[in-house]
């Protein structure tokens, strides 16, 4: 007679179930658990950063805002095919990139505009030197939809 395998819960990563990375903040193992009140007063020093989430959001919120302000007609790219569910908003200290993929010719590439937040508000840079006169209105489109879209939340901070 086959015994039925024994479940353990333990083993069963629950992050893995549900398709999300774990997270990454260390957990103190050091709590004394039989102290209720330490364990509660030491989950205050625990607490993640509300930077981080508002940094996150602050992209989120930037891509949804870019993606209803670009503007495909005006790119200027013939056989073009752009994936506007592929727009994403990325900071790097205090520039934000905006970015899409497009596709031409069977080839996927992802061009982007840079815009830095400064305390007068949202500066747009200029075009790489190196640039194709080609890919410039691809380069202004992007740049004047996160230009907007950081306008339009012109009072949050960025930085």
């Amino acid at each position: 007679m086959m015994e039925e395998p024994i479940f353990d819960e333990s083993e069963v990563d629950m992050y893995e179930l549900l398709g999300v990375a774990p997270p990454t903040h260390a957990v103190n193992q050091s709590i004394d658990h039989d102290d209720i009140l330490a364990a509660f007063m030491d989950d205050d020093d625990d607490e993640e950063p509300e930077e981080i989430q508002s940094e996150v959001d602050t992209e989120q919120l930037l891509t949804t805002l870019a993606r209803e302000l670009f503007e495909e007609e005006k790119i200027g790219v013939d056989n073009a095919h752009l994936h506007m569910e592929s727009i994403k908003v990325h900071k790097d200290n205090d520039a934000y990139h905006l970015s899409l993929i497009m596709e031409m010719g069977g080839t996927q590439i992802r061009p982007f505009a840079t815009v830095l937040s400064t305390s007068n508000g949202p500066v747009p840079l200029k075009a790489p030197k190196g640039l194709h006169q080609k890919w410039k209105p691809v380069y202004n489109a992007l740049q004047r939809a996160l230009t907007e879209a950081m306008g339009q939340i012109q009072g949050s901070t960025f930085a």
